[in-house]
């Protein structure tokens, strides 16, 4: 689980998070990121990456 996956999830307001202050971490209580639905939902959120396809790198 990335940090860019968990900011997804939370902006998508899939997750509760509060920020005491603007530009501070989110706090997320441990009970909402262990629950089943929202394992699913991050897992989810990974597996919809775009493939890379590594044949059509510019060589510089």
């Amino acid at each position: 689980m990335t940090s860019h996956v968990i900011r997804n999830v939370i902006k998508a307001k899939i997750l509760p998070a509060q920020q005491v202050v603007p530009r501070a971490p989110y706090q997320i209580q441990v009970v909402d990121i262990e629950r089943k639905d929202m394992i699913e939902a991050i897992n989810n959120r990974r597996r919809k990456r775009p493939y890379r396809d590594s044949s059509n790198k510019f060589n510089y």
